[in-house]
């Protein structure tokens, strides 16, 4: 019984190649995500891991898929919990939300040097009137650069 299980699963898992191909990727975003955000370099990472720099780039990027031991491990140096790393991720079953998108746009924002460069910089701004203008300045920015292409 318990054969037959893991072989419907397997087949499962091998009739969608695309959709771990997806997951693989969003793993890998939450992973540079949650370094970034903690200062950290891959080879930081890489290190406390004992693999390359290479590696956890391939990682960050979804080539290669990080095991299941080596997340565990990578959760506990990052300070989250194995959850963090799926935060996000739509079953291929469920409709994503208006707010996903958003959600979407922000972690790859913040998956960015510039990103949370810009967000830790923005954050340290009091007064809300000079935030409100930083807002409508990268906005009207924005527009302009669409408008140009």
């Amino acid at each position: 019984m318990a054969a037959q299980t893991i072989s419907a699963a397997s087949k499962i898992v091998a009739g969608q190649k695309r959709l771990a191909t997806r997951i693989d990727a969003h793993i890998g975003s939450r992973i540079k995500l949650r370094r970034l955000s903690l200062g950290l370099t891959q080879k930081q990472i890489a290190e406390s891991l004992g693999v390359t720099f290479q590696q956890i780039q391939k990682y960050e990027i979804g080539t290669n898929r990080i095991c299941a031991s080596r997340l565990f491990v990578l959760a506990q140096m990052l300070g989250v919990s194995l959850e963090y790393f799926m935060d996000g991720l739509a079953t291929p079953k469920q409709k994503p939300s208006s707010y996903s998108y958003v959600e979407t746009d922000v972690v790859e924002l913040m998956a960015t040097r510039e990103g949370t460069a810009l967000a830790k910089a923005f954050t340290r701004i009091s007064d809300a009137h000079l935030r409100r203008t930083v807002v409508e300045l990268v906005t009207a920015m924005s527009k302009r650069k669409a408008g140009a292409e």
